[in-house]
């Protein structure tokens, strides 16, 4: 499901940020364009600041945050299920 550009909400709790470090991501549209990323590059979630911007290290070896508000991504995977003992 791609990420709602108008949800500023996500990413500003400890919580959100633990929830998504690790996790999967595929990037639909940047707002950067100074950047080598393109759309369809995939990377994993590295935190999430008090901003709420998204770092990623991208599988390309780059290191680069995405704006909520801005940028468009989809979360590929889900964190794992702790719920479990079995």
């Amino acid at each position: 499901m791609p990420h709602d550009p108008g949800d500023t909400s996500g990413g500003k709790s400890e919580a959100d940020s633990a929830t998504r470090r690790g996790r999967r991501i595929r990037l639909l549209f940047i707002s950067d364009s100074h950047t080598r990323l393109q759309p369809g590059a995939l990377g994993t979630i590295t935190g999430v600041d008090s901003q709420g911007i998204l770092r990623v290290k991208w599988d390309d070896g780059s290191r680069l945050g995405l704006l909520s508000d801005q940028d468009e991504f989809e979360i590929l995977d889900q964190p794992p299920d702790t719920s479990s003992t079995g």
